[in-house]
């Protein structure tokens, strides 16, 4: 799995990539996707990139 993959969601339907709206993804094709059914990637847990 690629990390870019947690980047934006696809519709199931088509496959377009979602934009965001007030209340959550909305594809062309109508299929709609609230904030709270999408999945958050788990947190970083590893070295900073910065360094420090």
């Amino acid at each position: 799995m690629d990390d870019l993959d947690f980047a934006q969601p696809t519709c199931p339907r088509d496959g377009t990539v979602l934009r965001a709206e007030h209340d959550g993804f909305v594809c062309a094709c109508g299929y709609r996707m609230p904030y709270d059914d999408v999945e958050v990637p788990p947190e970083f847990d590893g070295p900073s990139i910065q360094g420090g």
